[in-house]
């Protein structure tokens, strides 16, 4: 199994991305409290910024964050990974209570 820092839940959830360089709408292929996956073929720069806007149960959240990895269309879902900047308190509250009531893709190795 995978190491990771937060619980990966696989969901998908439409989101906007915004960058200097780029517009669009894709659909997340999981997201944790740490960052989401986007499904895309659109190639965005590794360590660009990006704003990001999703809707959640408990409503619209609103992040910043970086593109960390990329994966080409030649693997498996074509797409990016993105990690939460900066993210608030009460955002970050929003979306782990989101990820805990869905059971996790990867389960930590320590717990």
């Amino acid at each position: 199994m995978e190491q990771r820092a937060h619980h990966r839940t696989e969901v998908q959830v439409e989101v906007t991305l915004h960058s200097d360089s780029h517009f669009f709408v894709g659909l997340t292929n999981d997201i944790s409290s740490g960052g989401l996956f986007v499904s895309t073929y659109k190639p965005l720069e590794l360590g660009s910024k990006i704003e990001l806007e999703f809707t959640l149960p408990e409503g619209v959240v609103r992040v910043i964050g970086t593109v960390r990895w990329r994966r080409d269309s030649t693997e498996m879902t074509p797409g990016v990974g993105i990690a939460f900047e900066n993210l608030p308190a009460e955002t970050h509250a929003i979306i782990k209570r989101f990820c805990d009531r869905r059971p996790p893709l990867y389960y930590d190795l320590d717990e």
